[in-house]
């Protein structure tokens, strides 16, 4: 009996290490898969990432150029005014320049 209980105990020590080594295996196999997997949604999210900056960034880039030829043809506009405004300004100068050249009261 005592050999039966001997045995019975070292079977379940063998099977105990044969699952043992069988879970290891599983677990070793189900962190493969998981790093595999993450490497993979890693390199997705970089590729997304990558895709919304360059969107961004040529949105950003289409915005700034139109608020750039806005303020090209405003400025372009307001300097036509003022050259407009001082050229009339010094036609009233220069005809009062001329009075007093011709006059001779310079």
């Amino acid at each position: 009996m005592t050999e039966e209980i001997l045995q019975s105990i070292l079977s379940a020590e063998a099977q105990a290490n044969a699952e043992k080594t069988r879970a290891t295996q599983q677990a070793e196999g189900i962190l493969a898969e998981a790093e595999t997997t993450a490497q993979k949604i890693e390199q997705k999210s970089l590729n997304a990432c990558k895709a919304f900056l360059e969107a961004e960034q040529a949105a950003a880039k289409s915005v700034a150029q139109k608020q750039y030829e806005e303020t090209i043809l405003s400025k372009t506009k307001e300097a036509k005014e003022y050259c407009a405004e001082t050229l009339k300004n010094s036609e009233n100068l220069v005809s009062e320049i001329v009075r007093r050249i011709v006059s001779g009261d310079c």
